[in-house]
């Protein structure tokens, strides 16, 4: 297919199912360094502190070594990568490597 003299594979008009985080291999910054946060996100996170910590290695279930605070924001902690020796992953980041937040959150319905 040519588009204003720009040729266009079919196959990105094509549609595929999405999947989501911890569904496929993933380089994203936010399992590697955690992310900011707006505010309230904390506290609503500290509200499911006990599923998320059971979806946690025991060394990550101190709620107050979750989160930092920045210049102007607050956010998660990283922590060495135990799948990565020498790199980093966000202290929410399972075993698995699916997001303990985005476990918790689906389990109860909450959205992504």
């Amino acid at each position: 297919m040519v588009i204003n003299g720009i040729r266009i594979d079919r196959g990105v008009l094509g549609t595929d199912a999405v999947r989501r985080c911890g569904d496929i291999p993933c380089a994203g910054a936010c399992c590697s360094d955690g992310v900011w946060l707006r505010e309230g996100e904390a506290a609503r996170i500290l509200e499911w502190a006990d599923q998320i910590k059971a979806c946690l290695p025991a060394e990550r279930h101190e709620e107050s070594k979750w989160f930092e605070q920045g210049d102007e924001e607050m956010g998660t902690v990283s922590v060495e990568d135990p799948m990565r020796p020498g790199d980093t992953c966000c202290v929410f980041l399972q075993p698995d490597r699916k997001c303990s937040l985005q476990v918790v959150s689906q389990a109860n319905d909450l959205g992504w």
